[in-house]
């Protein structure tokens, strides 16, 4: 049994909760885009409620769609000494490929 006591005593202690998922599919990992299924198991949307304001929005809109099939976004901030925004990418498939990001206008 694994016990590490250093640099913390309290690490891999007490009680811990895990969620697993099977994802059957045909081909290998790679061309059943297992990594992507695997973020959108793992990284749920979350909905928060905000303050209302003027504007209308259309019924269904993504803040960044992300157009490739190997690429997963996984960070957004706002930029410290700029008006905009970064983003972090990975490309979880080891290929060469295009990816389209799509903002709606005014986000960044």
């Amino acid at each position: 049994m694994r016990s590490p006591v250093s640099p913390d005593p309290n690490a891999d202690r007490g009680h811990h909760h895990f969620s697993y998922a099977l994802y059957p599919h045909a081909g290998d990992w790679k061309t059943a885009l297992t990594v992507r299924r695997g973020y959108d198991y793992n990284y749920k949307l979350q909905a928060m409620q905000v303050e209302a304001h003027s504007g209308t929005l259309p019924l269904e809109r993504s803040f960044i769609t992300v157009k490739g099939n190997n690429v997963v976004l996984t960070a957004v901030k706002k930029a410290e000494d700029a008006d905009g925004l970064i983003l972090r990418f990975y490309e979880w498939a080891g290929q060469d490929g295009k990816v389209q990001i799509e903002a709606p206008k005014g986000a960044v």
